[in-house]
Formats: structure tokens, C-alpha cells, sequence
């Protein structure tokens, strides 16, 4: 912009070199924990979102999780297989592309595996004789005759 010399002295605005532009709104920057539960020996999934701020996002876990349990920094997305029965409460953070951080409290329930007895295949009893089956328990075997069995069908269930 050139000047000719003649100022306006009024101080009021003439409008010359002005710039103009659009104004984008920033939303603030959030971060939330979707509550997790998992059982020791299956694969578990849950993940941080964050919404707001300016992507992408760069996630973080102050401290560390354990035990079978990790954090995908780009996506936010807890996975693994859980190795131990516990309730993990951690701090969780996140980085925008602006460099704001947010942190929010977590917390992961890890739970016992179900258990299973599981019965390998022809091992139907008789009445009347003893029975043995070798189980996955603690115990290692299930012995004893089968109790309440009959010789009549079983009704139909309604």
C-alpha cells in the first residue's frame, strides 16, 4: 500500500489493506475411556477416543498397562490378551496436532477365565457303573457312578 501523504487524521478506519479470511472455529479437545472389561486368556479390545482439537491425535499412557495389554498410539485402541485377574486404573493422554494435552482417569476390569470342563467325545456313562473322565480342572478327574439317571426319555423341554 502506497501513501500518498494525506493520512486520514480522524483515526477512523478507511478500509485500505484489510485481510480478510475465514475464521474456523476450534472445538476444545476431549478425551474419554470406554469402560473395559476382559477375561484372563481371551483376547481382549477396547479403545481412547478423542473428538475436538485439532487431528490427528497422538495417544499416550502415563505409567504403563501390564500384563498382556497394549496401546496403539495412532488409533487409541487397547488390545491384547490378558494375562492376570485385576482392575487396572491408569491415566490416559492425548496430543492434538496443535501440541494441547488432555489427560482423563481409566480404568480396565480383568476378570477369571470361565471355567470350562470340557468332556473329550465318547464319554457317555452307564448306569449303574462307575465313571471316570479326565476334566481341565483343578482337580484333574471327575469319578463316581452317574446319579439320577433312568432308563425313560427325558420329556421334551416347552
Amino acid at each position: 500500500m502506497v501513501h500518498d501523504g494525506d493520512e486520514n487524521q480522524s483515526g477512523g478506519d478507511t478500509g485500505e489493506g484489510c485481510v480478510t479470511g475465514i475464521i474456523v472455529p476450534v472445538t476444545r479437545l476431549t478425551l474419554s475411556c470406554a469402560a473395559g472389561t476382559g477375561s484372563v486368556g481371551t483376547a481382549y479390545s477396547s479403545s481412547l477416543v478423542a473428538s475436538g482439537g485439532a487431528s490427528p491425535y497422538t495417544f499416550s499412557i502415563i505409567g504403563s498397562l501390564r500384563l498382556g495389554l497394549t496401546l496403539n498410539t495412532s488409533t487409541g485402541a487397547i488390545t491384547g490378551t490378558p494375562l492376570a485377574t485385576r482392575t487396572y486404573n491408569f491415566t490416559s493422554q492425548v496430543k492434538d496436532s496443535s501440541s494441547t494435552i488432555i489427560t482423563s482417569p481409566c480404568c480396565v476390569t480383568i476378570a477369571s477365565a470361565p471355567l470350562a470342563m470340557p468332556f473329550p467325545a465318547g464319554t457317555n456313562g452307564t448306569v449303574g457303573a462307575a465313571y471316570s473322565v479326565t476334566v481341565n480342572a483343578s482337580t484333574g478327574a471327575i469319578t463316581g457312578t452317574p446319579a439320577n439317571l433312568s432308563q425313560s426319555p427325558v420329556p421334551p423341554q416347552t
